[in-house]
């Protein structure tokens, strides 16, 4: 009984035009991923600078509340950490399966943009309704940046670490608005 032997071969290496359109859909990719982080992190820190001086300002907070500046500066630093992790992460997808972790991350970065302009710029129009809505963003934040860590792990263990150091600021900062808002009978 003869047995076949399957043998494989690898694809030839792209070269010309194919090569080139994957080189700059790389480029792209980079480029795409590092802008959302950038944005995010202008946008959010704007919107925190802003409610420093806008409603929030005045509003007394929980005894254990540090100011919102110092806050805002840890959690740029920390977007820009996690915007490197991402980069990481995207520059091994050949190795890896990253789709996944890749979506997570940018609809983290979105939902991490989205609520501090709910809460500080937009409190003026949605008012106590604002309160709420911002910690249910919070909370579903919560829950990406938990399933971006937990696909980034296999990854990049440092992009994972950096992703877990953002879960626990945020849910610093949730206990924050609902501790000041509770406390303070906002809610």
């Amino acid at each position: 009984m003869a047995r076949s032997v399957h043998v494989r071969r690898s694809a030839p290496a792209r070269t010309g035009q194919g090569a080139g359109d994957r080189s700059s859909a790389s480029t792209v990719g980079l480029v795409g991923l590092v802008g959302l982080g950038t944005a995010s992190t202008a946008i959010t820190f704007a919107a925190a600078y802003g409610g420093t001086v806008g409603w929030w300002a005045p509003i007394p907070r929980v005894a254990w509340a540090p100011p919102v500046i110092p806050v805002a500066l840890l959690r740029s630093l920390l977007y820009l950490a996690v915007t490197v992790g991402a980069v990481v992460v995207w520059t091994r997808r050949h190795e890896a399966p990253v789709r996944s972790a890749l979506v997570l991350f940018v609809a983290q970065q979105v939902l991490a943009t989205v609520w501090p302009v709910v809460f500080f710029a937009g409190f003026s129009w949605v008012s106590l309704a604002g309160i709420w809505v911002t910690v249910a963003l919070l909370l579903l934040l919560d829950l990406l940046l938990a399933g971006t860590a937990s696909l980034f792990w296999p990854i990049s263990r440092p992009a994972a670490v950096a992703v877990g150091l953002d879960l626990g600021l945020t849910l610093f900062v949730t206990g924050l608005i609902v501790g000041s808002a509770g406390e303070h009978a906002v809610l």
